[in-house]
């Protein structure tokens, strides 16, 4: 088990060092120079002296294999350097950002397994009925829209019509619901069909035939089918990493700063 956890350590080293490394150098050609858009942001009319100070601050006078190895060094203790942007050390501006982003991440993965779970339930009991077939066309259009078109949808429902909820921002843990309900919505209409699917898997597998032919409770069979159909489910609802990057949208409707709204260098 050790060494699994540790090979496993390695090969996450080894694609975090080749992510880096191709992150860089893609950023690297880049047109826009970095040097010069913090200078123009510094002085509004820079001179040629003052632009040869931001590139030396910024080490982009060095050459390109200097400066990552200087900046993979630094990195390595925990000094990712400055934003471009606003000057700040990274660190703190991903620190700033994380709270919001674990609360939103977190809520949204509650909202998904309340919705997954029971809907999933309703489904295979009623396979083939009207209840099964209006949640699978509910799944259907939720896996259709993207979740930003469905945090319009309930701002506009909820925030406006009916104001219940904030439009801007987070302030309250309350603010989250919306934007967490967004991301939560697409998520549980494919959790729905796995969960499904797996409880109509476990009642047809032999092990249920046999419980029924001893004469245990539908109760009994009903929980034993649920362990037998969870781990497929939890499974999905443990990426919380695509959680976390699906919150960007819904960040940018709402006007939360989330840390993945650095994946897009806003």
């Amino acid at each position: 088990m050790i060494k699994r956890i540790l090979s496993r350590l390695g090969v996450l080293a080894v694609v975090l060092f080749g992510v880096t490394l191709l992150t860089f150098f893609y950023t690297s050609l880049s047109p826009v120079d970095a040097a010069q858009a913090l200078a123009v942001r510094r002085y509004t009319r820079p001179t040629e002296e003052q632009f040869t100070q931001v590139r030396q601050e910024l080490g982009l006078d060095q050459p390109l294999i200097k400066q990552y190895t200087g900046w993979l060094t630094k990195a390595v203790k925990g000094d990712f350097g400055n934003s471009y942007n606003t000057g700040k050390p990274i660190i703190e501006e991903l620190s700033a950002s994380m709270r919001p982003t674990l609360k939103l991440a977190a809520m949204a993965l509650l909202f998904t397994a309340l919705l997954s779970i029971p809907l999933g339930v309703l489904s295979a009991a009623r396979k083939g009925g009207f209840a099964d077939k209006s949640i699978y066309l509910f799944g259907i259009v939720c896996m259709s829209v993207p979740n930003y078109w469905i945090g319009f949808m309930l701002m506009l429902a909820f925030a406006v019509n009916i104001p219940l909820f904030s439009i801007m921002g987070a302030e309250n843990l309350i603010d989250f619901v919306l934007p967490a309900l967004a991301i939560a919505i697409p998520t549980a209409a494919a959790n729905i069909r796995v969960f499904r699917s797996s409880l109509l898997d476990g009642y047809n597998s032999d092990f249920v035939m046999y419980a029924r032919a001893r004469g245990i409770s539908e109760r009994k069979i009903a929980g034993i089918v649920s362990r037998y159909a969870l781990p497929p489910l939890v499974t999905l609802l443990g990426f919380v990493p695509i959680v976390i990057c699906s919150t960007m949208p819904v960040g940018l409707v709402q006007n939360i700063k989330l840390a993945s709204r650095w994946t897009i260098g806003y």
